[in-house]
């Protein structure tokens, strides 16, 4: 089976377009590749502007993207030694706020921060250092004396002989607390990165401070607790080779407790400053503990000395972590690592000795593992695996070609091999010395008085060796011995297990020796011995996808859940039940779950995917389903396309409905189950934001058997009765009504952002009341509202909505959208959609409404630019002017549709007409007219509808005309384009759209002639009096689209070439026309 090239295999339809912030965010994270710069200690992103410059070329849409977002370029950085690269990024930029970095400091210093300083009014992050700039000092704190008022992430790192010239009194050292932002604007500093720190200003005022973190500093136990006493909003606590002085103050009792604090990290340490550290913290929050130590001066980590929440922390992640896969220990020649983690909370546990360079550190950091999973084993008794030479990511083993060799060290090796809970052991072949393991794995110890020997490892049961060739013989002696102790024990106390794997993964290119392989897997078996051959060829297997992200570009989870839910939701509104409806959502997230390990992970631990209730399916058991799913999360509840009967499913939603956030619901098609309806519209929904309601007038609902002058009883339902409304209704933030009636004033929605009122007899005067309640509007839809539309149009009843940014009026009359427009008062107004079918005004009187509807098309008409045609879109019952500024998400259109009878055509496109006048008179603009195209080149079809055409051509403006092949009657555009009209009384003939320059015509060969003909007509007037008034231009472009010619038609293109000259025609062929 083979994919056509019309289905790619990662196809997006147009309604699963990522937004735009979405996919800024994707390029962002793409072409940016952030790391601290192992010389200046400073951020550096050497790749990001060329990156972005790369990604520009992709399309149209990613460069305008890209050149629209200032963020992208918001890093000002010394990565690249050319000035322009860096004025140029400071333009780009425009007035975002941005970071400023020396980074890989390939300029000249002095140059950077003379470039850098008029930016800093609008720096949020700074990352300098005064190590290598003794000799630009007064540049330097120039620059740290400059008000920075939006900075709120600081990286310092100062040097400690660094001193400056302070006038004529010598020299004075620099505090880094002399910093303006430190000094005028604590208390929006969020982020603060130390190195080489001496003292700590008390009363510093970083009442906000989120993230500390400590390099290289000369600090004491002591003072630190009372620095982390100012700062109560701390999240993260990092303390990164914090050893000087620290036994000054060991024995001081005063702690401090952080409520907030999820994250400590200490490193580079020795293990008395660590647990110093960790003795005098009180962290109720903890969720991640990294401890890196570099001097074990105690003999182990004293856990039963420390406080309980970091006791609490580990149990809990090895609770999580579960006992069937083993928790990690690494090995390696100077280090030794535990880990425990849990993916889904991301709570951490590790503890790692590094650069462990005498006999005594690896021996008690070895003994320091062993008493902590000791420790571990007497509550939740997890097991263990070892890992020598094995990255900690899950990519694999270390290279021997990137240099990691190590051996198997015998001060860590005995501790480890005392671990009896070790169920798993994997060896890199860039370890040296596994026979010292083999030889501990091969013989019993003997126990203590009169203990019976006992095996080492005695639960170990997976065994995977890479490379290590040369030492089979020695495994093989191993396991020949403890399977013999299986056999002659028969699992007795003390006895091995048999092994359930052994791995062997070997390199094909190895020289040729000993095999003894055949006698392993008879040792343990057949179905317990695999044997893995790996090739050097670069080739591409199933874990090297063809496309491929770094880890430092990988999408973060919740970025990743945006684009899965995208990618697998449609929704759309059901023509019958006018409920939101969304069929192949939970089909998308199961055929997603088999996408990778990763993406079934994100799926599964994400309920806000499942979110969604609906009766899209006719199953019970699958909304039962998806109910669980969801778990505790708000959830949309829809009757979507209504396959379910309604008293089912509203018996299944109901209980969901305190966690209900949308609220779809109909009451049109459900008189027969009026009870049922309304028992789930009183249901409490405290969570409700959103709601829509659709009910038919006549709607009415049974009140019991009581029986009133022989009639039932019988009282309609109006949608104000809704508990949502009637308890909650501060609450709501959007609000769609269809078919509605009346309106109840005072009903508390002050909150109210979206308000939508669909086929509802309101009247102006009505709206504008019900609007004086909702100042926090900011988009208003008026669809198919026309009842009542002239009762009330002579009130001068106005209102204003200053946050109101969007209006919709549609399927309306031409009066209802003038007498709305004429009321409402929308300073902030971006987006003004009017879609009239009947035009019972000639025309739309823009000089009538507001001034704030005239600035909005104005200021549209000026940001699209006179280089680019205002396009006009006609087909045989519409015609539409539209003009928008992607940028800003501005939009204007006026648009006649189902325009059924000649007066309704004609005042459509006088209305058109004069607002290209009211244009002209006061930005002149270029016009584009397009028959049978939508806004973007798709197709329809229609006719040159004479009401539509004759005002149309009055416009002078137009440059441009487009017409499809699915369009009828070109000939009368022809004719009217072939001949000069008489102006009145004394004024000279004139053609017809005397400006047009660019003609395109797709299809509609058979009028070929008429083309001519109108062409000839034409380039004759401007030959008999070039560049008179009235007189056309000559044609800069005419483009003709055709299909495939047969031969029997005759050619008349190369005419058409020869009258416009070759150098102005196009001609394309389409196959599929």
């Amino acid at each position: 089976m083979t994919l056509p090239r019309e289905q790619p295999m990662l196809f997006f339809r147009e309604r699963h377009q990522l937004p735009d912030e979405l996919l800024v965010e994707i390029i962002h994270r793409a072409a940016s590749d952030p790391q601290v710069h192992r010389r200046t200690h400073l951020l550096s992103d050497p790749k990001r502007f060329p990156s972005l410059e790369s990604f520009r070329t992709v399309c149209k849409l990613w460069r305008s993207l890209i050149d629209s977002n200032p963020t992208l370029w918001a890093f000002l950085s010394a990565d690249s030694s050319s000035p322009q690269a860096l004025r140029r990024a400071i333009d780009k930029s425009k007035n975002a706020l941005v970071v400023i970095s020396y980074g890989a400091g390939t300029m000249v210093r002095e140059q950077f921060i003379y470039m850098v300083a008029p930016q800093m009014h609008r720096c949020k992050a700074l990352w300098m250092s005064g190590e290598d700039l003794i000799g630009y000092a007064p540049t330097l704190r120039s620059l740290l004396e400059t008000p920075c008022p939006n900075l709120e992430e600081l990286h310092y790192s100062s040097y400690h002989g660094f001193t400056v010239e302070n006038g004529n009194q010598g020299e004075t050292r620099l505090p880094c607390f002399n910093i303006w932002a430190l000094q005028n604007n604590a208390q929006k500093v969020r982020v603060l990165h130390f190195g080489k720190l001496v003292e700590w200003g008390v009363g510093s005022g970083l009442t906000n401070l989120r993230e500390l973190k400590l390099q290289e500093s000369e600090i004491t136990v002591g003072r630190l607790v009372g620095c982390l006493k100012e700062v109560p909003l701390l999240r993260s606590l990092v303390l990164d080779n914090s050893q000087r002085g620290i036994d000054q103050d060991v024995g001081c009792e005063s702690t401090v407790e952080l409520a907030l604090l999820t994250r400590i990290e200490i490193l580079n340490a020795s293990a008395s400053f660590a647990h110093a550290v960790l003795s005098r913290i009180v962290p109720p929050s903890l969720k991640q503990l990294i401890i890196s130590m570099t001097n074990f001066d105690l003999p182990v980590l004293q856990l039963d000395d420390i406080e309980t929440y970091y006791q609490n922390l580990i149990l809990s992640l090895v609770e999580t972590h579960g006992t069937e896969l083993p928790i990690s220990i690494r090995a390696g020649e100077n280090f030794m690592a535990v880990a425990v983690a849990d993916d889904r909370t991301s709570r951490e546990f590790q503890l790692l000795g590094d650069q462990l360079g005498t006999t005594e550190d690896r021996s008690r950091c070895a003994k320091s593992i062993y008493d902590l999973t000791k420790w571990w084993g007497s509550g939740s008794g997890p097991s263990f695996s070892l890992h020598w030479g094995i990255n900690p990511s899950p990519h694999g083993y270390y290279s021997p070609m990137n240099g990691h060799y190590a051996s198997i060290d015998l001060d860590f090796l005995k501790a480890l091999m005392e671990i009896v809970a070790v169920v798993k052991i994997q060896v890199s072949s860039a370890i040296f010395g596994v026979q010292h393991l083999y030889r501990r794995l091969s013989y019993a110890v003997r126990g203590r008085d009169s203990e019976p020997p006992r095996w080492l490892l005695p639960r170990l049961v997976t065994l995977e060796i890479e490379g290590q060739d040369y030492l089979d013989g020695d495994m093989a002696r191993m396991l020949r011995a403890r399977y013999t102790a299986i056999a002659s024990a028969q699992r007795g106390p003390g006895a091995p297990l048999p092994l359930s794997m052994v791995k062997l993964v070997r390199d094909q290119a190895s020289e040729p020796g000993p095999d003894h392989t055949g006698e392993i897997r008879s040792i343990v078996g057949e179905k317990h011995f695999r044997l893995v051959m790996k090739s050097n060829r670069a080739t591409l297997s199933r874990e090297q996808p063809m496309f491929h992200l770094k880890d430092s570009h990988q999408l973060p989870d919740e970025l990743l859940v945006e684009i899965i839910r995208r990618a697998a939701s449609d929704p759309r509104v059901d023509s019958s039940t006018h409920s939101l409806s969304d069929p192949k959502l939970f089909s998308s997230l199961e055929n997603y779950r088999i996408v990778c390990k990763r993406w079934r992970s994100l799926i599964d631990s994400n309920p806000t995917l499942w979110a969604f209730l609906s009766a899209d399916s006719s199953s019970p058991q699958a909304l039962n389903r998806i109910i669980q799913k969801s778990r505790n999360a708000l959830v949309v509840i829809s009757y979507g396309a209504g396959k379910m009967e309604r008293e089912k499913f509203v018996d299944e939603v109901a209980p969901q409905m305190h966690r209900c956030r949308a609220l779809w619901i109909s009451g049109d098609e459900s008189k027969g189950h009026s009870i049922t309806l309304r028992s789930l519209l009183e249901t409490p929904c405290p969570n409700l934001e959103e709601l829509h309601f659709s009910f038919s007038p006549g709607f009415t609902i049974k009140m019991g058997e009581t029986v009133e002058d022989g009639r039932r009883s019988e009282t309609t339902l109006p949608c104000f009765n809704i508990w949502g409304l009637q308890h909650n209704a501060q609450k709501i933030r959007v609000l769609g009504f269809g078919q509605l009636v009346g309106w109840r004033m005072g009903l508390g929605l002050t909150n109210l952002r979206e308000l939508k009122l669909r086929k509802s007899e309101v009247t102006v005067g009505q709206l504008v009341e019900w609007l004086k309640e909702v100042p926090l509007l900011r988009s208003l839809v008026l669809d198919n509202s026309q009842s009542g539309r002239n009762q009330d149009r002579g009130r001068e009843s106005t209102v204003e909505l200053s946050l109101l940014t969007r209006i919709e009026i549609l399927n309306t009359s031409a009066s209802f959208a003038h007498a709305a427009l004429s009321r409402i008062v929308p300073p902030s107004l971006k987006q003004l959609i009017i879609s009239v079918m009947d035009f019972d005004l000639p025309v739309l009187s823009l000089d009538d409404i507001k001034t704030y509807y005239q600035n909005v098309i104005l200021s549209l008409v000026e940001a699209h630019g006179t280089e680019l045609p205002i396009p006009i879109r006609a087909g045989d019952n519409f015609l539409a002017v539209a003009v928008a500024d992607q940028e800003t998400s501005r939009e204007f259109e006026l648009s006649g549709v189902r325009l059924r009878t000649t007066q309704n055509r004609s005042r459509c496109a006088k209305s058109i007409y004069d607002l290209t006048q009211w244009w002209g008179s006061v930005s002149g603009p270029s016009f584009g007219l397009r028959w049978g195209m939508g806004p973007s080149e798709e197709e329809y079809g229609g006719s040159m509808n004479p009401e539509f055409l004759k005002p149309l051509m009055e416009i002078v403006a137009v440059v441009k005309i487009q017409v499809n092949v699915g369009v009828y009657g070109v000939q009368h555009l022809y004719r009217r384009l072939s001949y000069a009209v008489c102006g009145r009384e004394s004024e000279p003939r004139r053609w017809l759209l005397p400006r047009l320059a660019i003609l395109e015509i797709r299809g509609h060969d058979s009028m070929d002639r008429e083309l001519i003909r109108m062409l000839r007509d034409r380039y004759a007037a401007i030959a008999s009096a070039p560049g008179g008034p009235g007189v056309p231009l000559h044609f800069s472009i005419l483009k003709l689209v055709r299909g495939q010619r047969r031969e029997s038609e005759p050619d008349h293109t190369g005419e058409i070439r020869g009258i416009v000259g070759e150098e102005c025609f196009s001609l394309e062929i389409k196959r599929n026309m």
